[in-house]
């Protein structure tokens, strides 16, 4: 409260390493999968013997209400904007490091989702202090 008057202050928790558990074993792992910039569900699902993409795709939404490649799609995005965020790293290893590959697919997809280049983006988002606190 300041001056009488209630000032709202964003909180957003900083994003630590290793990744926090669900408690549900199979998407912990697929989460450390995802982090670890892999995307292929059915390449994920093969270490599992009888799992399916569908199965996966049903843990995904029970515990999110996203279906797998939505989830997976918004979790790779937070992840972009975390490091962008929180991260002075060029655009070849904020790309590699969020799962997008290559500079060209950061891009792109900066361009399709929030209408600005990974860099134009980081202005966006940087706070002054924030650049070296991701952990």
């Amino acid at each position: 409260m300041t001056d009488g008057q209630n000032v709202w202050t964003e909180w957003i928790p900083l994003p630590v390493s290793p990744q926090p558990k669900t408690g549900v074993r199979i998407f912990d792992e697929w989460l450390q999968y995802i982090s670890e910039g892999n995307s292929d569900m059915t390449t994920f699902c093969k270490r599992y013997g009888g799992l399916r993409t569908g199965d996966l795709d049903s843990i995904a939404f029970v515990l999110t209400g996203m279906g797998g490649l939505e989830f997976q799609m918004k979790y790779r995005l937070r992840t972009l904007n975390v490091l962008l965020r929180y991260t002075d790293l060029p655009p070849d290893e904020v790309a590699r490091r969020s799962g997008f590959g290559s500079k060209n697919n950061l891009y792109l997809t900066c361009k399709r989702e929030y209408g600005t280049s990974p860099m134009e983006r980081r202005r966006a988002i940087q706070k002054q202090g924030d650049a070296g606190r991701y952990r």
